[in-house]
């Protein structure tokens, strides 16, 4: 009897839990963000953004609007301050009159801000389809890369109108324009749906809102909106004439040759350097071997006076070329002198 019991107890245990987690209300997680900056070698990304927030019947249950506000809060507080252009708006059941709407401009983080903060649950059904052509219109005419920020549930039906929606947007906007949505409920089928908009332009992310529900998180989705990486820095390159720097078949610089090579330090002071390459010519006049031996020793000579002069040797190799690789034919004075050089190549981090 006791056992049969116990047993029943059990099983109206786990009954209980089963009900209970499908009732489980969204942890509403709230932390504070700081404005994200672009990492070395990032760039802005973005010329256009604007935030959609859903404040419509649906979000009222289980905490779903509560958990939204506090994220929307703080992607607003992570939002790079640079130069580009930013909205909000709030999208619910009722008129558009009642929507909260901060207009597509420049530098409005403030009143992002203060939208985010005062931020009103509204009721009704979801238009989501209707709050994305609104807001979307925004974008007409314009060209540049943009960004239409989702944070909804996803509950609403049809989802074919909603995917159309986005196309139209999509295809009112004369440049890029990526689709990012947060679900920040638990209905499968609006999980589905957010996804499913993420996909239409083919450069946008759908996220849950646990994946962005710590100060990690959010700043990894406000750095996969706003940035990417710039363009590739080029080599540069710097010829000097051996006779510039030494005297005839020397490997000592002159001080006309410490000038020429002080404004080649002066152009690796102005960025970050990532490496430098000093390469060492001669003429065809004498041994190869003898002309191997002068080119390094000269390569050398000038890598070691810019050390002194405080560049980081650690970024500074040697090459020595000797006669192998003439610049013009060695056919005459003229020309040998020309094959007589300092080759520096260099290239900044960014």
């Amino acid at each position: 009897m006791i056992y049969s019991r116990l047993a029943f107890c059990a099983v109206g245990c786990a009954l209980a839990a089963i009900v209970m987690s499908g009732c489980q209300t969204v942890r509403v997680r709230t932390f504070e963000m700081s404005r994200v900056a672009p990492h070395p070698g990032e760039v802005l990304k973005v010329d256009h953004i604007m935030i959609l927030a859903d404040v419509t019947g649906s979000t009222s249950e289980r905490n779903v609007f509560r958990q939204e506000k506090s994220l929307l809060k703080a992607f607003v507080a992570a939002m790079p301050d640079l130069n580009y252009q930013m909205g909000f708006r709030s999208f619910a059941g009722g008129s558009q009159e009642d929507w909260m709407y901060v207009p597509l401009q420049t530098g409005t983080l403030e009143d992002l801000g203060g939208a985010a903060a005062g931020l009103r649950y509204l009721g009704g059904t979801t238009p989501l389809h209707e709050g994305v052509r609104v807001t979307g219109s925004e974008f007409e005419g314009r060209d540049g890369h943009a960004a239409l920020l989702v944070f909804s549930d996803g509950r609403t039906h049809p989802h074919e109108r909603v995917l159309k929606a986005c196309e139209e947007v999509a295809y009112g906007h004369m440049g890029e324009l990526c689709i990012y949505t947060v679900n920040v409920g638990y209905s499968k089928s609006g999980k589905a749906l957010l996804e499913k908009m993420a996909t239409v332009t083919g450069c946008g992310h759908a996220w849950q809102a646990s994946e962005v529900s710590t100060p990690e998180g959010m700043e990894a989705m406000v750095r996969e909106i706003f940035f990417a990486p710039g363009p590739e820095p080029e080599e540069r390159t710097m010829v000097l004439p051996s006779e510039v720097l030494f005297d005839l078949d020397k490997a000592v610089l002159k001080p006309e040759g410490k000038a020429a090579v002080d404004r080649a330090v002066a152009e690796f002071r102005k960025q970050n350097l990532d490496y430098v390459v000093i390469e060492g010519h001669t003429c065809d006049l004498g041994s190869a071997a003898y002309n191997m031996d002068l080119s390094q020793r000269r390569a050398n000579a000038v890598r070691s006076y810019m050390i002194e002069q405080g560049v980081d040797g650690g970024l500074i190799t040697t090459e020595a070329y000797g006669e192998s690789r003439p610049a013009v034919p060695n056919s005459g004075e003229p020309n040998r002198k020309l094959n007589r050089r300092a080759v520096i190549r260099y290239k900044f981090v960014d």
